[in-house]
Formats: C-alpha cells, sequence, structure tokens
C-alpha cells in the first residue's frame, strides 16, 4: 500500500491550518529558547535549568554571588541572578570554556534582565590559537543607555544610544555578537530589534599569544559608583558557521 504524501504535499494549501517547513520553528513551538535569531548551527546553550551552576564564578566584593534564582526569568522556571554589593568596581562575573572547533565564525546570544541604573554589562567571547588570542565584547553602559563594542587596544567603539533599559522582572533585553575569527572581523551585532552592521571593525588582537587554543564566554556586571548591582541572565546561546 502507497504511503507518504503526494508531490508538493507538504506545501498543499490546507483547509483548517498550515504545515510548518521550518523545522526550526517546529524546534520553537516545542519549547526552544533559540527564538531570537536563528541563524548559526548551535555549539551549546544554557538555559540554567540545571541543579548545577556550569559555569566558573569570579566575584570582586564582599557579599557578591552569582546563583541560580527564580525571581525573573524568561524562558522555563530559572535564570542566573548576579548580584555586586554597593561598592565601586564590584564585579561579578561568570565563565565557560570551550575546545576550539573547525569553524572560527561564531557568535554569542545572551538575555538579560533588571540590570541597575548604575552598572556596566559585558559580553565576551574570546577565541585563542597557538599564537594568537581575539576579543569580542558589547558593553552595555545602562547609565547612558549606551552600547558599544571593543576593538584594538581595548578601545570601546560606541555603536548605539538605547531607549531606557527597563529594570524589571521578567522584561528581558536580548543581544547578539558575532565575529569571524579566521579574518579578524566583527559580523554583527544584535539588540532587541536592531541589528548593526559592524564588518568594518575588528576584535582585539593580541600576537604572539602562547598557550592552548580555546574558546571562553564571559557574562559580567560591573558597578560604577558605590551602589548594588542585580542582573538576572537567561538562555545563553553559542553558536558557529554563523552567516
Amino acid at each position: 500500500m502507497p504511503r507518504g504524501q503526494p508531490d508538493y504535499g507538504l506545501y498543499a494549501a490546507k483547509e483548517s491550518s498550515a504545515s510548518i517547513s521550518d523545522m526550526g520553528e517546529v524546534a520553537a513551538r516545542l519549547g526552544s529558547i533559540i527564538t531570537y535569531d536563528k541563524r548559526g548551527d548551535v555549539i551549546d546553550f544554557d538555559n540554567f535549568e540545571n541543579a548545577v551552576l556550569k559555569w566558573a564564578v569570579s566575584i570582586s566584593g564582599v557579599g557578591g554571588y552569582a546563583r541560580l534564582d527564580s525571581t525573573s526569568v524568561r524562558s522555563a522556571n530559572q535564570s542566573v541572578k548576579l548580584y555586586t554589593p554597593a561598592t565601586k568596581d564590584a564585579y561579578v562575573e561568570l565563565k565557560r570554556g570551550y575546545s576550539v572547533g573547525r569553524t572560527k565564525r561564531l557568535g554569542i546570544e545572551v538575555s538579560i534582565s533588571t540590570l541597575g541604573t548604575y552598572s556596566i554589562f559585558l559580553l565576551t567571547l574570546l577565541y585563542t590559537t597557538a599564537t594568537t588570542k581575539q576579543t569580542a565584547k558589547l558593553k552595555l553602559d545602562n547609565e547612558l543607555y549606551e552600547l558599544y563594542i571593543m576593538t584594538g587596544n581595548e578601545i570601546y567603539t560606541k555603536i548605539d544610544t538605547l531607549y531606557e533599559i527597563f529594570a524589571t522582572e521578567h522584561w528581558f533585553n536580548t543581544m547578539k555578537v558575532v565575529a569571524d575569527f579566521e579574518s579578524s572581523e566583527y559580523v554583527r551585532l544584535m539588540f532587541d530589534n536592531n541589528e548593526y552592521d559592524i564588518s568594518a571593525l575588528s576584535p582585539y588582537l593580541v600576537s604572539p599569544w602562547f598557550g592552548a587554543p580555546y574558546i571562553q564566554l564571559e557574562l559580567k556586571i560591573l558597578n560604577k559608583e558605590d551602589l548594588e548591582g542585580v542582573c538576572y541572565i537567561d538562555d545563553v546561546v553559542l553558536t558557529q558557521a554563523e552567516p
């Protein structure tokens, strides 16, 4: 007995519903966190739903911490809360490392909530070989509502002045940085509904560099003043083979 669909059956008109030909959309409807920008192949992601925080934590400032929390979440039940005490330059940073793959065109996406007015958020994608170290870094200054990208000699280039970032629980801003570490060029920057062509800029390059090749993600909040800072982080996505 013949089975399957007739020619073009997948795309045929239906009376009661519509067919889905995009597998990424199927995954999104089944609960995937990868709904913001579906470009690139996913290497890893973290929605912080596990019982263990799978990141190394660095803290400067007595009383600072990073812990799994359910106060403000973008997806499912948990995010990770970063807290800094009321001390200028206090910070909390998450770090996670990966071995280097075959593709060097990588992207990092993250969503954040309730970033304090006098806090800076830093998103870093570090790529090293045995001879070079490249750093792609986004900086969000929530006091000035300004968005920056780090370029040569650790200089920050302003990309845009944003609308006010809402310091409200369950209200998340999503951002993504894509860089080509083969050509040492940025590709694009995304922040909520804005997309910026930053291909004229380059990540910060250190050469010569001596060490084992690796990829490292870093998520950090830093105090600008003697005021405590809070930030909830959710749905981190690392991609490769970005177009």
